[in-house]
C-alpha cells in the first residue's frame, strides 16, 4: 500500500464479515494519456468482492486520493505556473484512469468507487454518478 488510508481501509477489509474477499493493485487498465496521448497502465487500488445488505454479492473496483485530486483544480492567487499545470494534468490523468475504470466495470458487472478523507476525518465515498457527472 502507499499511503495510510490504504492501510485503514485494508484494515477495514479484514474486520468486516461483508468483505468476501479484496485484493491490492490487482487489476491493470489501460487508458490513453491526455498528456502523452500513449498507452498506460491503471492499477485502481482496490477490488473487493462484499456482501450487500440484501445478501447479494458485488465487486467493487476502489480508487483512493486525496480530496484535492478528486476535485477539479482551483488555481490559487500566487499559484506559481509549474505548480498550476501539474494540477491539471493529474486532473486530466486521473479523469481518463476513471474513465477506463468506469468502462472496466461495465464491462466486468462491478461499481467504480472514489475514496477520500471526508471534512470531519472519516472517509467519504463518491459513486459513479458522482463520477460521471465529474468527466463531463
Amino acid at each position: 500500500f502507499r499511503s495510510s488510508w490504504e492501510a485503514a481501509l485494508m484494515e477495514r477489509f479484514d474486520s468486516s464479515d461483508n468483505i468476501l474477499s479484496w485484493a491490492s493493485e490487482e487489476i491493470k487498465i489501460a487508458y490513453v494519456s491526455p498528456v502523452d496521448g500513449e498507452w498506460h497502465n491503471y492499477h485502481p487500488d482496490f477490488l473487493i468482492k462484499q456482501r450487500r445488505k440484501d445478501g447479494t454479492t458485488e465487486n467493487v473496483l476502489i480508487e483512493v486520493k486525496p480530496k484535492h485530486e478528486i476535485l477539479p483544480p482551483q488555481k490559487k492567487k500566487n499559484q506559481k505556473a509549474a505548480s498550476w499545470n501539474e494540477s491539471v494534468r493529474k486532473w486530466a490523468v486521473n479523469m481518463k484512469k476513471w474513465e477506463a475504470a468506469m468502462g472496466w466495470c461495465q464491462k466486468h458487472g462491478a461499481r467504480f468507487l472514489l475514496v477520500t478523507k471526508s471534512d470531519w476525518g472519516g472517509f467519504q465515498y463518491i459513486d459513479g454518478s458522482k463520477i460521471e457527472k465529474m468527466l463531463k
